[in-house]
């Protein structure tokens, strides 16, 4: 148990000889008792009670045990009236009060088992007295185990294997499971002194042993998976074969009968899975017999270790959470000396103790352990607590377990340092026509053209939301060397998942390009992408086509589109009119062709840039710069959010005249 170690007793007198008095239960301080010490007993009688079994509490490592303070459990047969009655007794402190009879249960007994022939002849095997043999705690289960009486269709009665599972978890045991029918036997064939064990996939296996007229005194092994049939026990396997004829004419007490092994053992190995069995079986002769020990294994039941990542791609600087589950593995250092990282790109990393939580623990034991690792996409590092693999690298987590004899595990994935954003199309708008003075919107470049390029991009719902997006425009083509980009990266920052963002790129082309095969000729605008906070260090490249184009349709408009490039992605907004006004409040259309040395100050005036308007060639005294929408006049002094909604993200270029940015960090 998990306070005391439990002990059961019959307690007979001598006179008259043999008889039966009561049940007795002892309680062994387990703490005193391990250490050494001196120890404690405590002991309760329970009245005219035969055979009182203690749930055993097996499989420390695999899980199931009781938590503190939870009542110890032993399980009795009621031979009385009614003799279907099972009783469920449970002791919750030995050393400060008495056992309680807790409850019972109605379960079918086909009365005793009848002593069992063998082959060759002789006596009879005594069977017991179809008493408990043997009870099992298991997850707020006992599971219990008898010989009983049966007749299998043969016309005689045999001795058959029942068992029951109870439910000790609530207010009163509960009858969850038994044997089909109350027995599990066949014609002319005798099964008894069964003993069972649980694994820790709550499967059931039940070690006996078997004789008859045609079989010499064997054991052989039943069992049952969780998910089988209820109250039905698989085909039997044979352990070991009986050789001879067994006597000793010293049992049913008064040598009527052979005196076989009463007690025969199964319990779970510290894996959880293996069951072993060990009985006893008959070699022939006057009290011959040999002990056996057998092992066996359900599939359903996993002894190896279980390796398991938290994705199967990983980003760079994405955290991996690895967890080990092993049953044996009750410390830190075993789990530390046993795990090895490898990648790709030749890095090898441990995971040390004090970087490992245990979890699922019941005492000082753990059988499932958990860490973090964080991943580079530097494959140059190594041993630096990181996973440093290259862009589309896999890494591997290899675990050697400490069952020995099985395979070790191992986990390989991907990582991927790219971003996945899909193309979001693309915007050629705000330029400067210098041969008109006229504001145009256009499909090419134009040759002298002044263009604010937007490239939009889509972040997929499938792909993480990223916080610091960067992109990046490079042109290639013949006249690539003909077109300037003023600023060739922007600073993005946020885009979500499902998310539409994008970047404004400012360019000028050349007048140059207006010649023989340079006209309409197709150039590729690669877009580079990344977000390096979030891992994405590799540059994920979009490629939009554009053409070089010379004599392009000119349309002579004044509205344009406000696009936001924040996390909200791009939007329309309101049509926009460049105007300047003066001192007196009269504005005129306005249009800003020249380069102007530095950026514009906001409602200080407009300087001294030449402007094609209906009033002439310099600014007016004490002009400003005002944006006309469709829903009114706006000074533009301040272009802060909370001022001008509309206007928030519109800027005057100190190169060229109005284009479309966003208000990302450095957008």
């Amino acid at each position: 148990g998990l306070d005391a170690v439990y002990i059961s007793a019959n307690m007979f007198i001598d006179a008259p000889p043999g008889s039966f008095v009561q049940a007795r239960l002892y309680a062994v301080n387990k703490t005193a008792l391990y250490a050494g010490g001196a120890i404690s007993v405590a002991e309760a009688n329970l009245g005219p009670v035969f055979t009182v079994q203690p749930a055993k509490i097996r499989g420390f490592l695999s899980g199931g045990w009781p938590a503190p303070g939870t009542p110890h459990h032993f399980v009795s047969h009621d031979f009385a009236t009614p003799s279907s009655t099972t009783t469920v007794w449970r002791w919750t402190d030995p050393f400060a009060q008495a056992p309680e009879m807790w409850g019972s249960v109605v379960a079918d007994f086909l009365g005793p088992p009848p002593n069992a022939p063998e082959l060759g002849g002789g006596n009879l095997n005594d069977t017991g007295a179809g008493d408990f043999l043997d009870a099992e705690y298991r997850g707020g289960n006992l599971y219990t185990t008898r010989a009983v009486g049966c007749n299998v269709g043969s016309g005689s009665s045999e001795s058959c294997i029942d068992w029951l599972k109870i439910d000790v978890s609530g207010g009163s045991p509960l009858l969850v499971e038994q044997q089909l029918n109350g027995a599990f036997g066949s014609a002319d064939e005798y099964r008894y002194y069964p003993d069972i064990a649980v694994d820790r996939a709550d499967n059931i296996a039940i070690g006996y042993t078997k004789s008859g007229p045609g079989i010499f005194t064997e054991l052989h092994v039943t069992g049952r998976e969780l998910g089988d049939p209820p109250g039905q026990l698989q085909a039997e396997t044979l352990q070991v074969m009986g050789t001879g004829n067994y006597t000793d004419n010293q049992g049913c007490g008064d040598g009527s009968c052979d005196r076989w092994g009463d007690y025969s053992g199964m319990t779970i190995d510290p894996d959880g899975c293996t069951l072993w069995y060990v009985g006893e079986y008959s070699n022939g002769g006057a009290g011959l017999w040999e002990t056996n020990v057998g092992a066996y294994k359900f599939p359903s039941c996993s002894v190896e270790s279980l390796i398991n990542l938290n994705k199967g791609t990983f980003n760079c600087g994405e955290q991996v959470t690895v967890t080990v589950s092993d049953s044996i593995a009750i410390t830190e250092a075993q789990v530390s000396t046993q795990t090895v990282v490898t990648t790709s790109s030749g890095d090898s990393e441990t995971i040390p103790v004090g970087q490992w939580t245990g979890s699922g623990c019941i005492g000082i034991a753990c059988n499932e352990w958990t860490t973090q690792l964080p991943t580079s996409g530097d494959p140059a590092s190594s041993n630096d607590g990181k996973v440093n693999v290259a862009d589309g690298g896999t890494f591997s987590v290899d675990y050697t377990d400490l069952h020995g004899g099985h395979s070790n595990q191992i986990r390989t994935v991907g990582v991927d340092c790219r971003t996945r954003f899909n193309d979001g199309g693309y915007l050629v708008d705000g330029g400067c026509e210098n041969r008109t003075g006229t504001e145009l919107y256009r499909d090419y470049f134009d040759a002298g053209e002044l263009i604010a390029y937007t490239a939009a991009f889509f972040n997929p719902p499938s792909a993480p939301a990223l916080t610091d997006v960067v992109a990046s425009l490079s042109i290639s083509g013949p006249a690539s060397g003909m077109i300037t980009i003023y600023n060739p990266t922007v600073n993005v920052g946020p885009i979500g998942q499902g998310r539409l963002g994008g970047a404004v790129f400012y360019l000028s082309v050349d007048p140059g390009v207006d010649t023989g095969a340079l006209r309409l000729s197709a150039h590729d605008f690669n877009i580079s992408l990344t977000s390096p906070t979030d891992g994405y260090s590799v540059p994920q490249m979009l490629v939009q086509q554009q053409f070089v184009q010379a004599d392009d349709v000119i349309v002579n408009e004044s509205q344009c589109y406000n696009f936001e490039a924040g996390v909200e992605g791009f939007q329309a907004e309101n049509y926009v009119d460049s105007y300047i006004c003066d001192a007196a409040g009269g504005c005129v259309p306005s249009r800003i062709i020249n380069t102007i040395p530095a950026p514009w100050t906001w409602g200080t005036g407009c300087g001294s840039e030449t402007r094609t308007d209906q009033t002439g060639s310099t600014c007016d005294a004490g002009g400003v710069v005002a944006f006309k929408t469709n829903s009114g006049l706006f000074s533009c002094g301040n272009f802060a959010e909370s001022t001008n909604t509309v206007m928030d993200d519109i800027l005057y270029s100190p190169i060229f005249g109005p284009s479309m940015t966003g208000f990302a960090p450095n957008g």
